[in-house]
This record gives C-alpha cells, structure tokens and sequence, in this order.
C-alpha cells in the first residue's frame, strides 16, 4: 500500500482482486466435478459477471469479501476429502465478520450431512457458533462500553443489540415484517439468475442458510441491501451448488440437458448484469437515472475535487493530528494518521473536521441530512472550533487551539 500507491483506490483494487481470485478454486472445483472445458469456462465467466460478485468487489471497502475465496477454497478441500483443511480455510474466511461464524457453523453441518463426517463437521458447527456467541455476548461489550447489560437479539440490528426478545417478542415479529418485499427482492436477486437451481442441491447450500436468514429476519434494511458486502457469505454455496447440481443432471440426462440449462442460466445472469450491476457493461454505468450511484459521472474527478484536495492540503501531514471527515471524503492525506474517524463520531476530540454539504450528507455509513445538519450546527456553535477555510461548500474546522 504504501510503495505502490498510497491512496484508499489501492485498497479498492486489492479488493477485486482478493474477491476476483476466488474464480481459482471455482475453476478446480468445477473442472474435477463437469470435466467438460466449456462449461468450467462457462461457470468462471458467471462468477465474473454475477452482480453480487461485483459489488463485493467495489461497494466500498469490507473486511467480508475475504470469506468469498476462502469460503470457496473450503468447498474445494471437501471435494479432495480433505476436511481438517476445508474447515480452517472457512474459519479463517470467518473471521471477518460474526455473521459469517453462523456460515461457517452450517458448514460443519453440511460436513455430517453430505459427507459423514461427524467428527471435523460437529465439531467445527459447534465451535463456530460457540465462538459467534463469544463474540456478540463478550467481546463486542468489552469493546463498547453501551453494550454491557444489554439483552442481545443478535438478528435484528446491526450491532446485534437494542431489543430485548423476551420482553417484546412483537416487536421481533415487527422487525421481521419491515420492508418484507425488500427483502423477498434481495432473495430473488441472488437466486433468480441461476433459476432457483442452486436450491436443489440443497446440501451444499446449507452454509448459505443463516446468511439468507439474517436479512429476512433483521429489522435493518441494510441487511437486504443487494449492492452490499451482506451478500459474500451465500455467494460460495450457490455456485458449488450450482455445479453438483449440473453433475447430476449431466449423469442423469444427459448433456444435452445441462447444456439447455447453461443457455438459460448464462441469459439471465447476462440479463441482471445488464439490468442490476456497477459493470460498464450494465444501464447502471451509463444512466444516472436509472442509477445515482454507479453511473460513470461518480467516477469523474472534476472542479469540486479540486477544492477539495486544495483543502485538504491545509490539514498537516503528521500522524499526531486527530482528524474527522464524512465518509463519503477519503483520501490518503487525510487517513495516514493515528486518529481517524468518520463524522460524526468523536469530532469533539478531533484537530481537524472535513465536510462537504454537496454530497450526500453521511452519518457514519448511511445518509442523515437532519442529524448531519444537527452536529454540523453544534460544531459552528462550539468556541473549541474555528471555521478555517470554506469553498463551493466544502468546510474545515480547526481547533481553536491550535490558532495560539
């Protein structure tokens, strides 16, 4: 990162990397099992092209889409019964994030139910779940003070606390019900372009189970969010069983069949990657009305990044200075220091704050104009504050102090 190209671009581009490597142990996996040289190429280029695949590449910078590779490397090492192996690569995939310790927990179970291996599959769903509950009921409270005492539903919201199940069990089923078709959509997305196919080999689909169940139960919207890292744990089971589905086909009709069946799955992906994904190659890149987010104006770099940048060169390079910007403003300049945080946390203790009122007004990682508007009003009214330097709405804030 920091010989080749200090700039958070390089952390974006060893992202896709990391996810698009995950395309290896695919290709092993589906030249052992369908042998056949076109359909492993066919079965490479959906992964490419699967949206879902994408924006773990590219929406944003997420410790999740390791599990992708890694949780693909599993599979592979279950196909050359090598299982002590397969459950160390998932649980370092795991590791990334305590949702993907349920995934990792169902694939001991898919261990003792699709290979009989009772001794490395229970084991491992046992120590894995053990471990998720670790993790949300001690670890995560040591690390935040406001989580102690707090009873934990671990579903449904993002920090996996605030509601107490046992003394309001309707506002679970409330939770469950909020934005019900979004996530009916986020089911639909992952599974449609492969027909529902995936489902029926439903053995190698059991880690997939929490992953999809999460999103439906959580009263968070953000957890049925399609352009977002909550996809990469199911990302694995669907093509794993995508491709033991089409061995058994190919064993049972023939490869006339699964040759029909390749046609229909590789117009359908091509038909959401056209539709739904940040691709070039999808009306996302080319029409900012059909999408805000992923159209190629998003990518241009023009006259109001060079205020900010020109800004931004007002903020001293020393690692010592504590600075606070709005997520949707990184740059290098900005994160090479100790303290760095994104606002509004913590902008009290902060040297420098950066914000940027024409953008997207970000709380953390998600849109808020009114609270965003709340703190920024805070910080013109606090005497430790100085407003330093403002142009086409890009403001900096200087400790008082450091005037003397």
């Amino acid at each position: 990162y920091k010989i080749f190209y200090a700039s958070p671009i390089m952390i974006l581009v060893l992202q896709v990397l990391t996810v698009a490597s995950g395309s290896i142990p695919l290709y092993l996996i589906a030249k052992d099992i369908l042998k056949r040289p076109v359909w492993v190429l066919l079965i490479v280029l959906l992964y490419l092209m699967y949206p879902a695949v994408e924006y773990n590449s590219i929406a944003d910078f997420h410790p999740d889409h390791i599990y992708i590779p890694l949780s693909l490397w599993a599979f592979f090492f279950v196909y050359k019964r090598r299982y002590w192996l397969s459950v160390l690569f998932i649980g370092l995939g795991a590791m990334a994030k305590e949702p993907l310790l349920l995934g990792a927990s169902f694939f001991g179970v898919y261990l003792v139910i699709a290979k009989k291996r009772y001794l490395e599959g229970l084991s491992s769903a046992i120590f894995f779940f053990l471990f998720f509950l670790f993790v949300v009921f001690y670890i995560e409270p040591a690390l935040d003070p406001y989580l102690k005492g707090q009873y934990a539903n671990i579903i449904q919201t993002e920090n996996f606390v605030h509601l107490n199940l046992m003394n309001n069990p309707h506002l679970f089923l409330k939770g469950i019900s909020n934005g019900l078709m979004r996530k009916m959509l986020f089911f639909f997305f992952l599974l449609s372009p492969f027909a529902f196919l995936p489902l029926l080999s439903w053995k190698e689909f059991l880690p997939a189970v929490p992953l999809f169940a999460i999103p439906f139960l959580s009263a968070n919207p953000a957890h049925s969010n399609i352009e977002s890292q909550y996809t990469a744990g199911i990302i694995a089971p669907i093509f794993v069983s995508f491709i033991y589905f089409l061995a058994r086909i190919n064993k049972k009709s023939g490869e006339g069949y699964v040759t029909a069946i390749f046609s229909l799955v590789i117009i359908l992906v091509f038909t959401f990657h056209i539709a739904k994904s940040p691709s070039p190659l999808s009306i996302n890149f080319w029409s900012p009305r059909w999408s805000e987010t992923w159209n190629y104006n998003v990518y241009k770099s023009g006259e109001h990044e060079k205020v900010i940048k020109e800004i931004i060169n007002y903020i001293p390079v020393g690692r010592n200075k504590a600075v606070v910007a709005q997520t949707n403003t990184n740059y290098s300049r900005l994160a090479h220091r100790d303290k760095y945080h994104s606002f509004p946390y913590n902008w009290e203790e902060a040297d420098y704050i950066l914000l940027d009122v024409n953008k997207p007004l970000m709380i953390g990682d998600h849109v808020d104009e009114k609270a965003y508007m709340e703190e920024l009003w805070k910080i013109k009214q606090s005497p430790d504050f100085r407003l330093d330097f403002e142009k086409n709405g890009v403001m900096l804030f200087k400790r008082v102090a450091l005037q003397k």
